[in-house]
């Protein structure tokens, strides 16, 4: 629900049915109350600000998903580089032998 004063206007940021956040319109000094149509476009107005926020936190949480999973793959092909190097020399020596 859409909260109004004489000249303020409270709407939630909401994702998901949970509201995060809030955005606060006022008129300034003139005391106007704020029309229903002026209502439903806040109302609008702060959705679509909630999406873009909740689009921005999803992308950072992908990104770090993906700097870890590089992390993870990197040290994976160190590791197994490692012990393969002695493995590849042994072989080499018993095909000379």
């Amino acid at each position: 629900p859409v909260a109004a004063s004489d000249s303020a206007l409270a709407v939630p940021l909401r994702v998901r049915g949970t509201a995060f956040g809030g955005l606060w319109l006022s008129r300034g000094p003139s005391g106007r109350p704020f029309p229903p149509d002026d209502v439903a476009v806040a109302d609008t107005f702060a959705a679509r600000c909630a999406m873009a926020l909740e689009n921005a936190r999803l992308y950072h949480e992908l990104q770090e998903a993906n700097r870890q999973k590089n992390e993870f793959l990197s040290m994976l092909a160190h590791e197994l580089r490692n012990p393969l190097a002695p493995i590849r020399n042994a072989n080499e020596v018993l095909r000379q032998n």
